[in-house]
């Protein structure tokens, strides 16, 4: 999130063109909230690449907008704006949420889709800690909860892949409306408690990232959105005017692709490439996915 790739900038205008790594923290967080996770993780890993550029562990106050290095004028270490990694990781992309006085606690994992396994220890409800693993396979996520202490109740809530079919959870797993995300209650006192989710089909995309340089220009790919209608994948991209990305899917195998060609398919990894139209600075187009 620390390159203009991501960065949000100054919204209120306080130094115009400038970009706040703070905010950046709070933008991927509210991604996740909104079930964006291939637009909060790529701001969830230019912050993790900014942790060892400059002051390593320190993420500096203000960066510029047009280069990836912070303003001169800057304060090189903000105490907020560091914790803002962690505050993604743990309350956006695990979407951990406590509630102590309630014994009662909620998991809404929105993982990267390439990532087989994550592990996490000592996650806090009062006086109960919680060791937990989690592994993603091809049609199905398995999670699991060790609790320390008195019983908690753990609300699982899984994402379900864009189209996918056959959804089923065990325990019992409750279905949203949408059917984008699916909920497991575990009660987590003493031994080792799972739940897990399964389908079949359905597609998912990659979260696309940039390998930062200091003083490097953007030059990454956003994706500005992806939803499922019909038998059909729709991907709304921004990218340099004349320049080819290519982007991953994970799941079924596509039948055709429109606004982009398919490069390579293998087992369930589609990848598909995309090129902007001429012009200058950023350009936005659709690409259209058939199952």
């Amino acid at each position: 999130m620390l390159s203009t790739e991501s960065l949000f900038y100054d919204p209120m205008g306080y130094n115009s063109g400038a970009i706040w790594p703070f905010v950046t923290g709070f933008v991927s967080w509210g991604q996740y909230r909104y079930q964006r996770p291939w637009a909060g993780y790529p701001l969830l890993d230019a912050l993790r690449q900014m942790t060892f550029d400059w002051a390593r562990g320190r993420h500096p106050e203000l960066l510029s907008g047009s280069y990836y290095r912070p303003l001169d004028a800057a304060g090189p270490h903000q105490f907020f704006a560091t914790s803002m990694l962690i505050t993604s990781v743990l309350h956006g992309m695990l979407g951990w949420e406590p509630d102590a006085p309630r014994s009662h606690a909620t998991l809404s994992p929105q993982l990267p889709p390439q990532w087989e396994e994550v592990r996490v220890r000592n996650l806090r409800v009062g006086k109960t800690s919680i060791d937990l693993t989690i592994w993603q396979r091809r049609e199905e996520t398995v999670v699991e909860l060790e609790g320390h202490g008195p019983k908690v109740t753990v609300d699982v809530v899984l994402p379900v892949p864009m189209g996918a079919r056959s959804v089923d959870g065990s325990p019992k797993a409750r279905v949203e409306t949408s059917g984008r995300r699916a909920t497991v209650q575990l009660d987590v006192e003493g031994e080792k408690a799972k739940a897990r989710l399964r389908w079949k089909n359905g597609l998912v995309i990659e979260p696309p990232t940039v390998e930062l340089e200091p003083g490097q220009r953007s030059l990454g790919i956003r994706v500005l959105d992806f939803r499922y209608a019909d038998g059909v994948w729709w991907v709304d991209l921004e990218g340099i005017a004349g320049k080819t990305y290519e982007i991953r899917f994970r799941g079924e195998p596509l039948s055709s692709v429109e606004g982009g060609r398919l490069v390579r398919r293998g087992g369930h990894v589609s990848t598909v490439a995309v090129e902007f139209p001429a012009g200058s600075g950023r350009e936005e187009t659709k690409v259209r996915l058939i199952r």
